[in-house]
């Protein structure tokens, strides 16, 4: 975990994941090193396409204040009310799909954009 922007609470990390910025969500600032987070995308997902990389990529650069961050993993499971498990190498990333996002199944590896990504950290 590198580069805190004081501002916007955004935070640059690397992880077996990929390299990727997303918005700390801890209530104290971190320091530079390592930490144990789960990821959240907080809004819909509205779109997405067949990945091609089925192990699990978290991937994103930030560009001014605004995020962008690419998702790919493997659908675990389809629940009515369009929530989605992804598992993501060996993390399981809960996404809510919009109604209105092409209808994913069980097994399909996917690739979507976010415009945020959101980093909890916890103890272990």
């Amino acid at each position: 975990m590198r580069n805190m922007d004081s501002e916007t609470g955004a935070v640059e990390f690397t992880s077996p994941l990929g390299n990727a910025w997303g918005i700390w969500m801890g209530t104290q600032r971190p320091d530079p090193g390592t930490y144990h987070v789960e990821f959240e995308i907080p809004e819909q997902v509205d779109s997405w396409v067949p990945s091609e990389v089925p192990a699990g990529r978290i991937e994103g650069e930030q560009q001014g204040h605004t995020q962008q961050v690419s998702v790919s993993g493997i659908v675990e499971n389809v629940d009515d009310d369009f929530m989605v498990t992804l598992r993501v190498g060996t993390d399981v990333i809960l996404v809510e799909m919009a109604p209105s996002a092409p209808a994913v199944h069980k097994g399909e590896p996917i690739t979507f954009s976010a415009a945020t990504l959101e980093l909890y950290p916890y103890q272990l």
